[in-house]
Formats: C-alpha cells, sequence, structure tokens
C-alpha cells in the first residue's frame, strides 16, 4: 500500500533489500518492485543482524566488521493462543495479566482481554496465552489443533477455565525472534555494534528489536518518538527510556 499527501510518501508492505551510505543520505532498493529512493535519515526497528545484513557502507560508514558480532545476538520466539469463551465458563481473574511461574505449565502469562473494556457487558470473553520458544522447542512446532488442546488443557488445570469449557474460537500467532535475550556476555557483544551505528550520521535505531532492550510496547512507542525528535535535533538517549510518563525525559 502506498499512500501519498504533499511532502511525505508513506509505503506499507515494503522492505528493504539493500541500504547504502551516500554523501548526503541514503540510498535505499525495496524487495517488491516499488522504486529506489534517496533519503536523509533512516529509523530502523528491526533486528540489529537484519540491519547490519543488508548495509552498504565504506570509510567511516562500514558495518561488515560488525555482522558476525550482530548475528551472535539471541532472540526468542512468541507464541500467542487466543480463545473466545462464554463468560459463565472462565474464572473471573480481574488482573490484566498472570505471570505463571508454575513449572508444570508451560504457558508463560495469561489475560482475559474482557478487563480491558469494562464498559461492554457481552457474554463472551476473550482470553490469551503467552509461550515464549525456542525454534527447537516442541510447544513452538506443534500445530494448531494441538496447539488449542494444550492451552485449554492448561487453563483448567489453573482452574481459569471449568472443566467442560468449550472455545467458540481459537487462533493461534507465531512471533518470530519477538523477544531478546539477555545472557552472559550480551552487552560485550551488543555495545560496539551500537556505537558503531551511533558513529553514522542520520541512522537510528530504536524499539525492542533496534535497541535489543527487553522492555514493554509503551517503552519502545516512547523511544519512537524520541526517535523521531532526534531526526528533527534533539539528543535523546534512548537507551534511559523506562516509561512514558513523561515524553520530555528519557528517565520517566
Amino acid at each position: 500500500m502506498l499512500r501519498k499527501s504533499s511532502r511525505h510518501e508513506f509505503c506499507f508492505g515494503e522492505e528493504p533489500r539493500a541500504i547504502r551510505k551516500t554523501t548526503n543520505g541514503f540510498h535505499v532498493e525495496f524487495q517488491h518492485g516499488r522504486a529506489k529512493g534517496n533519503f536523509t535519515d533512516i529509523i530502523w526497528t528491526g533486528h540489529l543482524d537484519e540491519l547490519l545484513g543488508i548495509w552498504e557502507g565504506a570509510g567511516g560508514a562500514d558495518l561488515a566488521p560488525y555482522r558476525a558480532t550482530a548475528a551472535q545476538l539471541k532472540y526468542r520466539h512468541l507464541l500467542l493462543l487466543n480463545y473466545v469463551f462464554r463468560k459463565v465458563d472462565v474464572r473471573n481473574f480481574k488482573e490484566h495479566w498472570i505471570d505463571v511461574h508454575d513449572p508444570g505449565i508451560r504457558a508463560l502469562r495469561v489475560t482475559n482481554f474482557s478487563n480491558y473494556n469494562t464498559a461492554q457487558d457481552l457474554e463472551l470473553c476473550g482470553i490469551g496465552m503467552e509461550y515464549n520458544c525456542w525454534p527447537t522447542d516442541d510447544t513452538w512446532n506443534l500445530n494448531n489443533g494441538s496447539l488449542q488442546k494444550l492451552g485449554l488443557h492448561e487453563l483448567r488445570a489453573m482452574s481459569l477455565a471449568n472443566p467442560t469449557a468449550a472455545p467458540r474460537a481459537f487462533t493461534a500467532l507465531r512471533v518470530e525472534r519477538a523477544y531478546p535475550v539477555y545472557f552472559k556476555g550480551y552487552k560485550e557483544k551488543l555495545t560496539p555494534v551500537l556505537d558503531a551505528i551511533r558513529r553514522i550520521p542520520g541512522l537510528v535505531v530504536t524499539g525492542r528489536q533496534g535497541l535489543y532492550k527487553w522492555n514493554n510496547m509503551h517503552h519502545s512507542v516512547k523511544t519512537g518518538m524520541l526517535a523521531a525528535r532526534n531526526v528533527l535535533g534533539a539528543n535523546h538517549e534512548l537507551l534511559l527510556v523506562k516509561g512514558m510518563v513523561s515524553i520530555g525525559k528519557e528517565s520517566d
């Protein structure tokens, strides 16, 4: 999808396949046949190894020496199971999220989406379950039918669903490389990569993947806002962002 205004152009469903540093900015080639473009600034929210994998530069803008290091950063997949139940079949827990610490349960978290909109009094409710997985984990490789049975079994085991509860609808969503992993020695690998990127004027990395920072979504949104301000001349340190209380201070 392509949207144009008098000053801006928005492209949806496009991915860059090559980024080359030029004298005055960046030259970008896209995967799906869109014309090549020249840009003054780039804000990157994807994985760092993917950025370095399509980067072309020389001299002070050469990121090739850091590709092998960026490739050593680790990520875990996210598996989301979403159910629709009758409210009478589900325990009415009031928390938005329940973090699960039972070694007998594979789920990481459970949420009751009905708590997000208390103004509506519906007969149905949505229950979501999160699973963190490595690509080789059994859970990640289950088919949708087996996943539906697994989640239902665990909801019943946690007494969050009645023993006879039957979902009215079910979907499974797989998000690859969703979460950065803090492993021993990761900072020694991450710091030189980020430092090299910082030395390239006009190139800003942000968000959970671009900063390799395990944060909540509102933290990532704030880093995006501050990244846009950096493009306009500000100098916010995005790694210090902790919340959304005040957009003017990175430490909030």
